[in-house]
């Protein structure tokens, strides 16, 4: 999304850009629907999120459309195959993925059927069709729309064997008229692109992003075999589905069937194709699901009944998730498993209800048996993205980072970044300047150069002590993500904490180790500390005020609404930035209370801000106050 923002920023559609710099690695459709989304709708996350899920479901449609033209007299696959391609867990689970697959796999959808009505001699309807789904397929993710639509038009002469139709030369001319329109389309933007770009992003666009990707992926490099072990995940639930795969062996018409010979045609070819291309992701292969869908549904066509014991082994798959769930306050410990030891057991209890209701569903329909496996799907996809965002999602929740990198660029400051920079700031904090990109040799370096700077880096393990001050530090995809800023001597850092298990205070203001500082901003910071230690700090303090807010922090005064209040209004005392606390340590509670979506710590101070900043506190909001190191409750509190 930091590519669409930029563009929006910049308001250049041609070249997109991240981080200042061309971005080559894709085409811009996708940023360019966002683009127009926005402004629309107005900048926001949820745009850039519910594009695929459009694309995705127009899919679902295109998919029983191509079911029709293929099976004419069996109008239950187009029906079942739409149930079928929206059941797949990764179909499903992509389409709340801001990503370009689902894009890509609408306009292969696109091609294929404009090149049926090729083959069927409605020549101009399909022309513009295919030709439409090339141009804009190249515009979504570039040439590799020919892998997915090319090959199974190519192999027409033997799945399509009626009677009636145009000769292959024909026909193969009307297929170069089709494929000269796209690549015309792609062209429109590919040329001046090219031109505007420079020689780099020229030579990336034309050879890096298709040639080289083909021959040596310079990024998800695999072995031919890696897609083999995907293979269940990708048909999953359906490949548990025993009627999904009865049909192809109770059925003898198979070989004989158009639509089947169709779907071989699309789905070998492909496989074959990107297992040999060096660069491989799981997510290749999405518009490969699709004739995967229509096999499936026309497996389900051909019986007349199902009965309970069909669905044995998706329940016992349910079932035994359920149970994992269940039982995972047992074996799950520690903070970061907080989520599923609260709520893993009501999800399982979910899941092995959802499973009991699939054995007991009565009827032998098997319309009615898919619906039900559908719905199953979609509710253990929820269950497990709901579970898995509370396990792992502040391992990748860059929020308060951002908030806090975008008050340093309010601030004017310089702001670097050690190592390769994927644009997971710039949207999220709406940045409007340019990161500089340096490695971990350069940041002292750089930070010398720069002393008001900022770098952004990542650490496995924090070091014990280095030249540059750590500001901030976070959890991220198994690494710690810090904050440095240039040393400075003459400061030293007050930190009061606390812990759910007790609420004895400490209080240090010794220069504080990286490790040291890691662990106790996981503590309870409290904000007269944070304003006291700047009084001590600053010349001009005043008498009766607790002073301004430290370095990287923000204070406000907020009414009982959340409201700011002007100055000399009395309500809460608030504080945000760096130097405050992640949270509460084990006591996830205690942090909801205290903190706002908006990252703002709720003191409990009653207090007024002055014309120049300067914060007063007239009273307590909390029945707890801190005397010196001594927490003292004016009512009797248990302990």
């Amino acid at each position: 999304m930091s590519v669409a923002w930029e563009m929006w920023q910049r308001g250049d559609f041609l070249v997109p850009h991240l981080n200042g710099r061309p971005y080559p690695h894709k085409p811009p459709l996708l940023f360019w629907l966002i683009y127009l989304g926005w402004g629309v709708l107005g900048v926001n996350e949820w745009w850039p999120r519910l594009v695929p899920s459009i694309f995705g479901l127009a899919s679902v449609f295109l998919t029983a459309k191509l079911a029709k033209m293929l099976w004419p007299d069996k109008k239950d696959v187009a029906l079942m195959s739409s149930f079928v391609l929206m059941g797949f867990f990764v179909w499903a689970a992509f389409c709340t993925v801001v990503m370009f697959d689902l894009i890509l796999s609408f306009f292969a959808l696109v091609t294929i059927i404009g090149g049926v009505y090729i083959i069927r001699e409605e020549r101009v309807r399909g022309i513009l069709l295919m030709g439409v789904g090339i141009g804009l397929g190249i515009l979504s993710k570039g040439p590799v729309i020919f892998v997915h639509a090319l090959p199974v038009l190519l192999l027409y002469p033997w799945w399509e064997r009626k009677g009636g139709l145009i000769g292959i030369r024909s026909t193969a001319k009307y297929f170069c008229l089709a494929i000269m329109l796209g690549v015309g389309i792609s062209l429109l933007w590919v040329v001046p692109a090219a031109i505007r770009g420079g020689e780099g992003y020229r030579s990336a666009i034309l050879w890096g992003q298709t040639v080289h990707r083909v021959a040596s992926s310079f990024a998800h490099k695999r072995p031919w075999w890696w897609y083999l072990p995907w293979l269940p995940l990708l048909t999953c639930p359906w490949i548990l589905f025993l009627p999904s795969w009865r049909g192809f062996f109770h059925n003898t018409t198979g070989g004989t069937n158009t639509g089947f010979r169709f779907c071989i045609s699309w789905i070998l070819p492909s496989l074959i194709v990107f297992s040999l291309v060096s660069g491989k992701q799981i997510y290749y292969l999405l518009p490969m699901l699709p004739p995967v869908a229509l096999l499936i549904a026309w497996s389900l066509s051909t019986q007349s009944s199902c009965e309970r014991h069909a669905v044995l082994a998706f329940a016992f798959f349910m079932g035994l998730i359920g149970t994992v769930f269940v039982l995972s306050p047992i074996y799950l410990k520690g903070p970061r498993f907080h989520g599923m030891q609260t709520s893993g057991h009501a999800w399982g209890i979910i899941l092995l209800g959802v499973a009991a209701a699939l054995l007991v569903l009565r009827g032998r329909s098997v319309f009615k048996r898919v619906v039900a496996v559908f719905l199953a799907t979609i509710i253990l996809l929820c269950v497990g993205e709901t579970i898995t965002v509370r396990a792992i999602g502040p391992a990748y929740d860059l929020k308060e980072v951002a908030s806090i990198i975008k008050t340093y660029e309010d601030q004017g400051r310089p702001i670097a970044h050690s190592g390769k920079y994927h644009g997971q700031f710039h949207f999220l904090a709406r940045l409007k300047r340019p990161f500089k990109i340096i490695n971990d040799s350069q940041i002292d370096s750089w930070l010398k150069d720069h002393p008001q700077g900022r770098v952004i880096a990542y650490y496995r393990h924090l070091p014990e002590s280095a030249p540059a001050r750590l500001l901030y530090s976070q959890p991220y995809r198994g690494r710690i993500l810090v904050i440095l800023g240039a040393q400075n001597q003459d400061k030293r850092m007050a930190l009061h904490y606390v812990t759910a298990e007790s609420s004895h205070a400490c209080n240090t203001s010794t220069q504080l180790s990286y490790q040291t500082h890691y662990f106790l901003r996981r503590a309870a910071m409290n904000v007269s500390d944070i304003i006291k230690r700047y009084v001590t700090e600053t010349p001009d303090s005043r008498i009766g005020s607790c002073g301004k807010g430290m370095d990287d922090s923000e204070i406000q005064v907020i009414d009982k609404n959340g409201n700011t209040l002007p100055q000399g209004g009395q309500g809460e005392l608030c504080v945000r930035g760096t130097c405050v606390t992640l949270g509460y340590l084990n006591n996830p509670e205690a942090t909801r209370e205290a903190f706002d979506p908006k990252g703002w710590f709720h003191s409990g101070d009653i207090a007024y801000m002055d014309e120049d900043g300067y914060a007063y506190i007239v009273d307590r909001k909390k029945d707890m106050i801190n005397v010196g190191r001594e927490k003292v409750f004016p009512r009797p509190s248990c302990s």
